[in-house]
């Protein structure tokens, strides 16, 4: 299992520490990192409080080896992009119709910046974990692109649609206990995410039992996925709370 910095120093690092075409990171000298530094990516995404984040994540590049830190955070555009193309033309059902993408780079940032998880191919499988289900991508083209465990995750959070709506949502209640710690993660991010979502507007046509019958559904998938991040469950359990929902 592959460890690493928080995501959005990965952003940071992808622009520090580019790729030449042959494929291996050019290594420029590194200068000290200052918000007021500049423009670019970093002087976009970065705050003092990022800033800080980077001169922390020191010690671990120190650890993990620059080149290396350099090379996961190129693997981690590659399946964005790799999700942003397959999810190209979709749009999420809210009224503002948002592009689809939004969604599972929510789901990764909410595991890194919010969850902790530093597990490489859990935010890939989060990037990733609709592409089979809601695109044509299939299980051998991730597995071709991305290897047999990042598929595997995937695999686990992905609904057959083949079967009738009911019928996959009674069987994300009976598998949730069953799935791996890695895939569990991803689901409690995924439920987060479309949870805050929910709250934030219905989507086009939903009533308002409708809404409702969606948060009771989720509390019971997540019962099954309890005891995999503290975190994340204590900010659903929040979210459950204020819907006037029994914390499962």
């Amino acid at each position: 299992m592959i460890k690493l910095p928080r995501l959005e120093l990965l952003l940071v690092l992808v622009e520090s520490y580019p790729l030449q075409s042959s494929g291996r990171p050019r290594l420029p000298h590194r200068q000290p990192f200052s918000p007021e530094s500049g423009g670019g990516l970093k002087a976009r995404l970065c705050g003092p409080s990022i800033a800080r984040k980077v001169q922390e994540a020191d010690s671990d590049m120190e650890t993990i080896g620059v080149e290396n830190v350099a090379r996961i955070a190129a693997l981690i555009v590659e399946t964005a992009n790799f999700a942003a193309v397959k999810h190209k033309d979709q749009r999420r059902k809210d009224s503002e119709k948002t592009p689809y993408i939004n969604h599972p780079i929510g789901v990764c940032h909410i595991l890194s910046a919010e969850a902790g998880v530093d597990d490489v191919q859990v935010l890939q499988a989060a990037l990733l974990h609709d592409t089979v289900e809601d695109t044509d991508c299939s299980f051998d083209e991730l597995t071709a692109a991305f290897g047999e465990k990042v598929t595997s995750i995937v695999r686990e959070v992905s609904d057959d649609k083949s079967l009738s709506k009911e019928e996959r949502k009674r069987l994300q209640i009976v598998h949730a206990a069953h799935c791996s710690d890695q895939a569990k993660l991803v689901k409690l991010a995924d439920k987060l995410y479309n949870l805050r979502d929910l709250e934030r507007t219905s989507p086009e046509g939903w009533s308002e039992e409708r809404v409702k019958q969606y948060f009771v559904w989720s509390s019971q998938v997540i019962k099954g996925l309890r005891g995999s991040n503290a975190t994340l469950e204590k900010l659903l359990d929040e979210i459950f709370v204020r819907r006037g929902i029994p914390i499962p």
